[in-house]
């Protein structure tokens, strides 16, 4: 990702955040969708070690069921988080 500082950047499946951390140190403004406790619990830890310009917001949920608004510059899912809905109409 060709990132400008500041991007608004959606991480879909963001386990324990290895990307989403390198984004929010470069500057971007992560939201990282996770719905594995542990995982969050590791995203909340490493997003209150943050120092610098970006910003990493954990959400609790599946991505089905998050609120996250709209308006980002770019998004990504890393690793097998689509299709794992009961109907190809949801995937």
């Amino acid at each position: 990702l060709q990132l400008a500082p500041r991007a608004r950047v959606f991480d879909q499946g963001a386990g324990i955040g290895d990307i989403a951390e390198r984004l929010a140190l470069r500057g971007c403004t992560v939201t990282a969708i996770e719905r594995v406790p542990a995982y969050v619990d590791a995203l909340r830890q490493r997003a209150g070690r943050l120092e610098g310009p970006g910003r990493l917001k954990v959400v609790a949920s599946d991505v089905a069921d998050a609120e996250i608004g709209i308006g980002f510059d770019a998004g990504y899912s890393w690793h097998t988080s689509f299709g794992h809905a009961k109907s190809d109409a949801d995937n």
